[in-house]
């Protein structure tokens, strides 16, 4: 924390100070829990694997027969995909 009478350059230099003692904080709490983890028999990709959860998908998936491409029912739809709604399609007839 700033002290009342502290230069400028003696804030920055408090400033750098600290950053560099939170980041040797940091990699010694994170060397730390790696150690737990390898003691207790897990790896650091089990760790990820289960902190990142998997994108759910709900397997919708459309192909415009004509040129190939694909859209994944998400977001807004494709010209393709309308123009061929507008012709008398089905999306389950569009489906990949």
């Amino acid at each position: 924390m700033a002290k009342q009478g502290m230069t400028y350059h003696e804030i920055v230099a408090s400033i750098e100070a600290l950053r560099q003692q939170a980041a040797q904080l940091k990699r010694e709490e994170l060397s730390r829990v790696l150690q737990t983890l390898q003691e207790r028999g897990h790896t650091l990709d089990e760790l990820i694997a289960v902190a990142q959860p998997s994108k759910v998908r709900d397997g919708r998936r459309y192909r415009d027969p004509a040129s190939g491409r694909t859209w994944n029912g998400h977001g807004k739809r494709p010209r393709w995909f309308t123009d061929a709604l507008g012709k008398g399609k089905t999306p389950d007839q569009l489906r990949a």
